[in-house]
């Protein structure tokens, strides 16, 4: 008789289980839903911080003369760490550092202003010992970029070749063979 009115209880809460798990789904598609509109805002409020900085007001040549600055003092370069996390490991730490590149990622209004102000492509080194099979087409590219964008304006060239502790590399790989 207890076995029987235990079971009639679990039937009857199986509906009001039910019933939860439905209002609980709704509330998560909701609970979504609000998120991403939140996340929308969030977004559209950060566009309008962007607009209305500081460093948005500030002239367009005088922002050239800055990236003038800092990409002759710097230019393109390709460094690498003078250590590995492990022995065979293989350099995906290896940093390619172009700060014309680097200034034209910020933003479009940024990017508009270095893509059309080819004196500060003018400017790259470039470590051929850094080029392997994996680096190369990377590099390959990056010093495309600047010869391209440089345009008709004098393009000053580093190349060399020297290790991570600046020991000079006698042997280059292909694809370095390939990039210069």
């Amino acid at each position: 008789m207890e076995t029987s009115r235990i079971k009639a209880l679990i039937d009857q809460i199986e509906p009001d289980i039910a019933r939860y798990e439905t209002e609980i789904a709704r509330l998560e598609d909701t609970l979504a839903t609000l998120r991403a509109r939140r996340d929308e805002l969030k977004r559209y409020q950060g566009e309008y911080k962007t607009v209305l900085s500081p460093i948005r007001r500030l002239p367009v040549e005088i922002l050239l003369e800055i990236f003038s600055i800092v990409c002759s003092e710097s230019g393109g370069h390709l460094s690498m760490p003078k250590t590995r996390k492990k022995p065979r490991q293989p350099r995906d730490h290896c940093v390619i550092t172009a700060t014309t590149l680097s200034l034209s990622q910020i933003c479009s209004f940024w990017r508009d202003i270095v893509k059309d102000s080819p004196h500060l492509w003018s400017t790259l080194a470039v470590n051929l010992a850094l080029i392997t099979d994996i680096e190369g087409d990377g590099i390959l590219a990056l010093v495309h970029l600047y010869i391209t964008r440089s345009s008709s304006f004098p393009l000053t060239l580093d190349i060399f070749a020297r290790d991570c502790f600046g020991d000079l590399i006698e042997i280059l790989s292909p694809p370095a063979w390939t990039t210069l």
